[in-house]
């Protein structure tokens, strides 16, 4: 009787045990679906071709990521200046992404959650063959949390027809961001109570008049970005919310009065005209960062001036502040002393008009604590006759003791006055370590920037310690 053949056991520890099962694959599909919820969903797709297994385990995938432009990657060589994108291969492949996205959302699970949809698309050419309207009403009732929608070039859309105002009234809604040329009708009932994140950008929005009241809408809110929005008979806009600690707001066209009256911000950044603003009836106690970029085509009166001034008076405790466009002018018209911010280490500043800046000693004397200065020349307009003059015998104290950084941007553009301002700051500045000078030689003579360092380097210098570097 012949003996049976030896044959090799493998060890526990062994590398090649790996390879007698798939340990991955025999994970419950929760569990597969929570991995492949971190990939985008163009990735988690193909994962359905690795086995039967396989096929059908992104259809449960609770986040939804999909980015429109990805098709167009399939014929790159179709996307060059002079091409035609409506190429047959191309179109052929956004009929195929519209079935995907189509069987995505109506597959036999549509009882699953989806937490999460995220759509981009930035060429119009293929924006506009999606049916954006249909897809957010299968994602809607499905519990999702998280909206993000950017599209660009809806130009041939009936306007507000293209998302369902169900979306305003979707009580699982915790982030909602839309983003592109869209029109959207408010409803009514325009109530979102789970809601924390609301941005809008580049939107027309229709009411009905009744109002737009943030505090009973959005009871939770806490993030809130409106840019450039159009709203039409809306009615009573009114941002009051005990809630908000952020808010940034870009004027678009508001087609009512604007009530402002946070009290717990944190964060506000507005860009527009003047008047909204001081409608605000803010302490901002806690305001902690400031950017206020204002646009106004003629001087202000003096009594918007002050009251403009108020406003300000009121964000004692910023620790930033960044004054742009008219914001300066604003300031200068109502010639009242600011209080002091003691709080406050960063200040950025910028003005239209070089006259406005002989404030700018006034600001460093209402911020003792500051420690970063950054100046942008670029917005300013050369008058005859017109020179920045530093006049007050005493210099701020931030300058002898704590501002250890200036930043000047664009600094080409008017460069005797730029060099006014740097011999100020390098002849005051008892603790500055460093200058940073912004400037664009393709713009200049050949041999400006070299000739620019060696006048630099004749100022005198408060401080030995501070190193100018030119950029």
């Amino acid at each position: 009787m012949e003996p049976k053949p030896k044959t090799a056991k493998l060890s526990r520890e062994s590398p090649d045990d790996d390879c007698q099962e798939d340990r991955l694959s025999a994970l419950p599909d929760g569990i597969l679906c929570h991995i492949l919820s971190f990939l985008p969903t163009k990735f988690a797709a193909s994962t359905s071709v690795l086995s039967t297994r396989w096929r059908y385990i992104f259809f449960g995938v609770p986040k939804i990521d999909l980015d429109v432009d990805d098709i167009l990657l399939i014929h790159p060589h179709q996307q060059g200046a002079g091409n035609d994108v409506n190429d047959e291969k191309v179109v052929e492949s956004e009929k195929k992404f519209m079935e995907f996205v189509n069987r995505l959302l109506m597959n036999c699970e549509s009882t699953s959650v989806v937490n999460e949809f995220r759509l981009l698309c930035r060429k119009s050419a293929s924006c506009q063959k999606f049916g954006l309207s249909l897809w957010m009403s299968l994602v809607l009732p499905r519990g999702v949390q998280v909206l993000n929608i950017l599209v660009d070039g809806y130009t041939n859309f009936p306007q507000f027809e293209v998302f369902p105002s169900e979306i305003f009234t979707c009580k699982t809604l915790v982030v909602l961001k839309l983003y592109g040329w869209l029109g959207l009708k408010v409803p009514k009932g325009f109530c979102l109570p789970n809601l924390k994140v609301l941005h809008l950008h580049t939107l027309t929005l229709v009411g009905d008049n009744t109002g737009w009241l943030l505090s009973s809408s959005c009871p939770l809110l806490d993030d809130l970005v409106i840019d450039g929005v159009e709203l039409f008979d809306v009615g009573l806009i009114d941002f009051s919310s005990p809630s908000l600690t952020s808010l940034a707001w870009g004027q678009g066209l508001l087609g009512g009065k604007v009530v402002l009256n946070n009290p717990n911000l944190e964060y506000l950044e507005y860009a527009g005209d003047l008047y909204p603003l001081l409608s605000s009836n803010c302490k901002f106690k806690f305001l902690l960062k400031a950017i206020l970029d204002l646009e106004n085509k003629n001087m202000p009166h003096e009594q918007d001036a002050n009251q403009f001034c108020q406003f300000i008076c009121e964000m004692r405790n910023l620790e930033f502040f960044g004054l742009f466009g008219d914001s300066l002018q604003c300031l200068y018209q109502a010639g009242h002393l600011l209080p002091e911010f003691i709080n406050l280490t960063h200040l950025e500043l910028s003005t239209t008009r070089d006259l406005y800046l002989k404030y700018f000693e006034t600001l460093l004397k209402s911020t003792p604590n500051l420690k970063v200065l950054v100046c942008y020349l670029s917005l300013l307009k050369m008058y005859d006759d017109m020179h920045l003059h530093f006049s007050a015998k005493e210099r701020p104290l931030c300058l002898n003791q704590y501002l250890r950084e200036v930043e000047i941007k664009s600094f080409f553009i008017i460069p005797n006055y730029g060099f006014d301002l740097v011999r100020y700051l390098l002849k005051h500045g008892a603790v500055l370590q460093k200058m940073s000078i912004h400037v664009s030689t393709p713009e200049m003579p050949e041999n400006w920037s070299s000739s620019a360092r060696e006048k630099l380097n004749k100022f005198s210098k408060c401080s030995k310690n501070c190193k100018i570097m030119l950029i």
